[in-house]
């Protein structure tokens, strides 16, 4: 195999190392391997592998500086160099509707009404939002409910649509992802046969019931027998 890749930098590179990356079709389970790689002459070689460890991720991560130290705000309550998880406690948003089949909710669309606490989850182009019954930090043993929102599949992850996702997973910057959330517009009930809320009449009735209460019912909320450290993992 010929390599040549022009790096002006005044220094000498030389391979040191190459991962393959195997993933299965059918289940999407992923594999990774580490080869020891060198230069012959202007050929580039790879020698026998070995699986790639834990202990092989860090070191590569240290040597490209991505495990320096970074602040984390007192929100946030997990980050990684890949995802972040933040709470955000319950307050008044506005809530947008565009449903093909409820006009009874669509207009409501753009009022303001009280939230439940929410935990969000922000990996690379990908959302999932869950409802908190207890207005506080949770911790790893919290219980989750459901986020009692349009748009919002089985399994908790968000239904993205055109809506432009930020391109960065920043714990500083979450404030970016909550309004890409309630930015859209809630269309439609994604979770199948799945209840998102006990209350006990349609979902525009849910939300004037919070605006006349000034506060949404935790009451209201389903458990979905989840804690925040299954949902992290």
């Amino acid at each position: 195999m010929h390599v040549d890749i022009q790096i002006d930098a005044g220094r000498d590179y030389q391979p040191h190392s190459a991962i393959l990356v195997y993933r299965d079709r059918q289940s999407g389970h992923t594999i990774a391997e580490a080869h020891p790689a060198y230069r012959q002459g202007t050929e580039f070689h790879v020698a026998e592998a070995h699986p790639l460890t834990s202990g092989d991720v860090v070191d590569l991560l240290s040597q490209l500086g991505a495990t320096a130290l970074q602040f984390v705000p007192a929100h946030a309550v997990a980050a990684s160099a890949l995802a972040v998880a933040w709470w955000v406690p319950a307050q008044p948003r506005a809530l947008f509707f565009l449903s093909h089949t409820d006009e009874a909710v669509n207009a409501l669309s753009g009022q303001v009404f009280p939230q439940p606490p929410l935990l969000f989850i922000a990996r690379q182009g990908h959302l999932s939002v869950y409802a908190l019954a207890e207005d506080e930090r949770p911790g790893p043993d919290t219980p989750l409910m459901a986020a009692p929102y349009f748009n919002i599949f089985t399994g908790h992850g968000v239904c993205k649509g055109s809506t432009p996702y930020p391109g960065h997973v920043d714990a500083t910057r979450t404030a970016e992802w909550e309004q890409a959330f309630f930015g859209s517009n809630f269309t439609h009930h994604a979770s199948g046969t799945r209840k998102i809320t006990r209350f006990g009449g349609s979902h525009a009735e849910l939300w004037q019931a919070a605006a006349q209460a000034g506060r949404f019912d935790p009451a209201w909320l389903v458990a979905t027998g989840t804690t925040l450290k299954e949902a992290l993992g």
